[in-house]
């Protein structure tokens, strides 16, 4: 006869009430914490396995009680498995017993019917007197991790989708600050073509500037560092002879209206507070078409718009070879553009300064910019670089 081992409850749940194998740290059928430890005790299978079942703060029962009162307790409940098997001499085959409901479909415990055959571990389908081996298989514990994989990864997705489809979902809704508008460049990343598809004509002419087209702007003031800023410039609109040009820092959004020529030759600027300053004739950085050995020069009258103050700039510009330019926006094929302007307000000079600029007409103005400028008082130096970091245009 074979002889085996079973593990008796070890703990019951104070809330419903539920008899559990193994240790365990709360109750798989309700979630509760609170859990009653009750006497281990293993038996010797053929024995009588029936067990009562004690209310809570009362002390768990003898073997020899639990012996003697066995016929009139209420049966056990019956492990997750319980495999029977017959011995050498029965003729019935393996039964596997397993539990018939769950009390939630994630659990990975199941609660069995009870039955006096499952309690007591006969099988009442092999012969009378046949010894039965019970194997008690214990709860493993649950694992949540891929569950909150899983949740974290479709959260993931879901935030990272959700503007554009608000946008879309919404026509009214203005559009996510995140989003950012579509390049127009030749190159969809807002960076140069390479070199090799960069074409150095003997001429330049005057850039078809359109209405979205954009370009980012990074000024070190090397004087001044805490001058230096980011700004972007953005046509906001554009007709036969001017274009407005909307100027936004972008780290304080501050914004001025720029108006030029359309060969980008200043003619005003305005603050939002309104003051500002024009400029009779416009300031004259550029002169289409462009080509090696060209040179201009020009007056030019600079009147704030309340009249304060009325300063007068003397430009002398010269047009060199092409060069290649690496700034952040990408490597181009420029032309060299240098100007000399003295400034001078009632007939004095205040100031001398000279600007050196690399025209691309792929980017459709310049993509980089040296100023030197000294004060004629104090003989004091002042230098900043404007380099291209991004920009979108129409071709």
């Amino acid at each position: 006869m074979h002889t085996g081992t079973v593990e008796t409850i070890q703990r019951e749940c104070i809330e419903c009430r539920m008899q559990l194998y193994g240790v365990v740290p709360y109750c798989p059928y309700c979630s509760s914490a609170l859990l009653w430890d009750k006497e281990p005790n293993r038996q010797t299978a053929g024995a009588d396995r029936s067990s009562k079942r004690i209310e809570p703060g009362v002390p768990a029962p003898s073997s020899s009680e639990r012996d003697t009162t066995s016929k009139k307790s209420e049966p056990a409940v019956q492990p997750r498995e319980a495999v029977i098997g017959a011995d050498s001499k029965g003729a019935s085959p393996q039964a596997v017993y397993q539990t018939t409901e769950a009390s939630n479909a994630h659990d990975d415990f199941k609660q069995s019917s009870e039955t006096p055959e499952a309690a007591t571990g006969e099988n009442p389908a092999a012969p009378s007197g046949s010894a039965v081996d019970i194997t008690v298989a214990k709860p493993r514990k649950r694992s949540f991790g891929p569950v909150i994989g899983v949740a974290g990864a479709v959260a993931g997705v879901l935030w990272l989708a959700w503007p554009q489809y608000a946008d879309r979902a919404d026509p009214q809704r203005p559009p996510s600050s995140n989003t950012k508008p579509p390049a127009l460049s030749p190159n969809k990343a807002g960076k140069a073509p390479p070199p090799s598809q960069q074409v150095r004509t003997p001429t330049i002419s005057r850039p078809n500037v359109s209405l979205g087209d954009r370009w980012v702007l990074q000024t070190q003031d090397h004087t001044n560092p805490k001058w230096s800023n980011t700004t972007e410039r953005r046509v906001s609109d554009v007709n036969s002879t001017v274009m407005t040009v909307a100027s936004r820092n972008t780290k304080s959004n501050y914004t001025r209206v720029l108006s030029y020529t359309r060969d980008w030759n200043l003619l005003s600027e305005r603050e939002p507070s309104g003051s500002g300053a024009t400029y009779s004739p416009a300031m004259h950085y550029l002169d289409f078409p462009l080509a090696k050995g060209k040179s201009w020069h020009d007056e030019v009258t600079k009147r704030k718009v309340d009249g304060s103050e009325e300063r007068v700039f003397i430009l002398a510009a010269n047009v060199y070879d092409w060069e290649r330019i690496e700034v952040p926006a990408g490597t181009f094929e420029a032309i060299k553009v240098v100007l000399e302007i003295e400034i001078r307000e009632n007939g004095t000079l205040l100031s001398k300064s000279t600007d050196t600029s690399w025209y691309s007409p792929v980017a459709k103005r310049s993509v980089k910019t040296e100023e030197l400028a000294v004060d004629v008082k104090t003989n004091q130096e002042s230098r900043r670089t404007i380099v291209l970091t991004e920009y979108s245009v129409s071709q």
